[in-house]
C-alpha cells in the first residue's frame, strides 16, 4: 500500500488517496482502516484481505506447514466496524493497473472543486 499527500496553498488536504488491495494484510490494513474511520483518506483500489488480527503461528509438522489462528480482532475505534475476514472496502474501486490514474483523477477533481 502507498499513500500520497497532496497540498493545496500550503495546507495539507485532508483527503489522502490510500491504495489497498488483496495482497496487504495486518499493518497496511490497520493504517487504511484508521484513515477511513477518521475520514482522513479516500481508499482507492480493491478490498483488502481482512487479516487485521493478532495471530498465533502454530507449526504443524516437519514439512514446514503452519497454521495461523486469530487471537484477537480489530474493531474500528470510531465506528466499531469489525474488519476481520471482511477487509477494508475501498471508497473508489480500481484494479492494480488503474489505481494510480484513478487516484490522480480523484485528486484533480478535488483541486478543481476548491477553485
Amino acid at each position: 500500500m502507498r499513500s500520497l499527500v497532496w497540498t493545496v496553498g500550503g495546507k495539507a488536504d485532508v483527503t489522502t488517496p490510500t491504495f489497498t488491495g488483496d495482497v496487504g494484510r495486518s499493518a497496511p490494513e490497520v493504517f487504511a482502516a484508521s484513515l477511513k474511520e477518521n475520514k482522513r483518506a479516500a481508499i482507492v483500489g480493491g478490498t483488502s484481505l481482512g487479516c487485521l488480527d493478532g495471530e498465533a503461528d502454530v507449526p504443524l509438522g516437519s514439512d514446514g506447514s503452519r497454521l495461523y489462528v486469530a487471537k484477537l480482532e480489530l474493531a474500528g475505534a470510531v465506528t466499531g466496524t469489525h474488519y476481520n475476514n471482511v477487509g477494508i472496502t475501498p471508497d473508489i474501486a480500481a484494479d492494480v493497473a488503474t489505481a494510480l490514474a484513478t487516484a490522480t483523477a480523484f485528486l484533480l477533481a478535488k483541486i478543481a472543486a476548491t477553485r
